[in-house]
């Protein structure tokens, strides 16, 4: 404990008075390395690699860090990594994060629209599914009808033509004013 107390202290001074984020992240490293990590220290570390612009490191801090954190903080943390591997141009394990992030907290919304916007241009099948999945869960909110809308687009393109049908007159169910799903239907 006495060396954890030390080394976050150190990397503290060096970051803030020093503005040596390279120096802070080594100390807090040699802290990580002694067996003394702990979230806090992960989540400082992952921040400062980011900042420095080192996203690799920054990464791989952060997927430790997701290892050990409480359940609660788990959605924000793997949306994190997802903006990381983004970043990184790791699309597909930036998709297996937003996954996460959803199982983690079903109603998060950001998850999902983080997730819409990185399977865009997708195979049609699979964005039907997303959007189905999306619109059926906490987290559609007043967004429900589109979803559904956009899923049944999906299934339309993808050849799905009696899902499709299905999928719009639950649209209707849940928007009966909406012309959209009648103009779809015709």
């Amino acid at each position: 404990p006495h060396q954890m107390v030390v080394g976050s202290k150190l990397a503290r001074l060096q970051a803030e008075d020093l503005g040596d984020k390279a120096a802070a992240a080594s100390s807090l490293e040699q802290v990580l390395e002694a067996g003394l990590g702990e979230p806090q220290l992960l989540k400082t570390l992952a921040g400062l690699y980011t900042a420095n612009g080192n996203l690799e490191r920054a990464a791989a801090v952060t997927e430790q860090l997701l290892t050990v954190a409480p359940a609660e903080e788990r959605a924000t943390l793997a949306l994190q990594l997802v903006d990381l591997c983004s970043r990184l141009g790791r699309i597909e394990q930036a998709v297996k994060m937003c996954e996460q992030a959803i199982a983690a907290d079903p109603a998060n919304r950001q998850a999902y629209e983080t997730l819409e916007g990185l399977r865009k241009g997708g195979e049609s099948a699979a964005l039907a599914e997303f959007y189905l999945r999306w619109a059926r869960g906490p987290a559609a909110g007043a967004r429900r009808a589109g979803l559904l809308l956009a899923a049944a687009r999906h299934q339309q393109r993808g050849g799905e033509v009696e899902k499709a049908i299905q999928t719009l007159r639950e649209s209707i169910q849940v928007d009966p004013s909406n012309p959209e799903p009648y103009e779809l239907l015709a």
